[in-house]
């Protein structure tokens, strides 16, 4: 009877076994380093990327607010004028009145860029941004400052809508008036129905148009590009920009 000898494996080490397990460990906490590390850098580079929007956005609004307050700087002056030569008491021709009111028919708004803000706000990429004083720089002023300057504003142009633009249709020939380049079509054009109260009701509603645009310009717009400017020194400094 033939008979097989059997093969004989010899047991491994534990030492085997604890070298198998390190490898295998180290293995997967590098995996994880690398991953935690691509992760790092891929959020990084997102951040950067909305700073550059952010700083863009912000820069547009910087715009916005200087030509906002120096048309309306200079605007305010062409008020005064106005309800001064109203509150004269010589008799003011009728093309007088419509020539000094037309360069104030104007009603004013501001679009302000919130496109990133909002995407950021609504997508949770807010969470990139690690420098929390510039987190609330961006809060205060998409969510506090702006909000009111863009409420006040909207309530100046009611205003106009519901006081200045009446008054214009009712008293002066809309077809005499050129109110793109603020001059009269025709020359002998008149103020209908003026009567002394009529007189009185328009100084009184540009006059409260100016002091409204001036409370907007000390109360909000200017200290919104304030906080627009603080805004744009934060993004260049956190992201190196220029």
């Amino acid at each position: 009877m033939e008979v097989h000898a059997h093969t004989h494996t010899p047991r491994k080490k534990w030492t085997h076994y604890f070298w198998e397990f390190l490898m295998l460990f180290l293995a997967v906490f590098c995996g994880f380093l690398a991953e935690n590390q691509r992760e790092h850098i891929v959020e990084h580079q997102r951040e950067k990327h909305f700073g550059l929007q952010l700083l863009a956005d912000v820069r547009e609004d910087s715009a916005l607010y200087s030509k906002f307050s120096k048309r309306i700087n200079g605007l305010l002056i062409k008020y005064k004028s106005f309800t001064t030569l109203m509150a004269s008491k010589d008799i003011i021709p009728d093309t007088t009145i419509i020539t000094a009111v037309m360069p104030l028919y104007w009603v004013y708004s501001l679009n302000a860029t919130t496109t990133t803000y909002s995407q950021m706000k609504s997508s949770g990429s807010l969470r990139y941004i690690s420098n929390q004083n510039l987190i609330d720089g961006l809060q205060k002023y998409y969510e506090i400052t702006l909000p009111r300057l863009l409420i006040t504003v909207n309530d100046h142009r009611n205003f106009f809508y519901k006081h200045i633009e009446p008054f214009f249709l009712n008293h002066f020939e809309m077809r005499d008036i050129d109110i793109w380049n603020d001059s009269l079509v025709n020359k002998k054009t008149t103020y209908i129905n003026r009567t002394t109260e009529s007189d009185f009701q328009l100084r009184n509603i540009m006059n409260s148009y100016q002091q409204d645009l001036e409370g907007i310009l000390k109360t909000f717009s200017q200290p919104n590009e304030n906080k627009n400017h603080e805004l744009i020194a934060l993004l260049k400094k956190e992201y190196h920009l220029k």
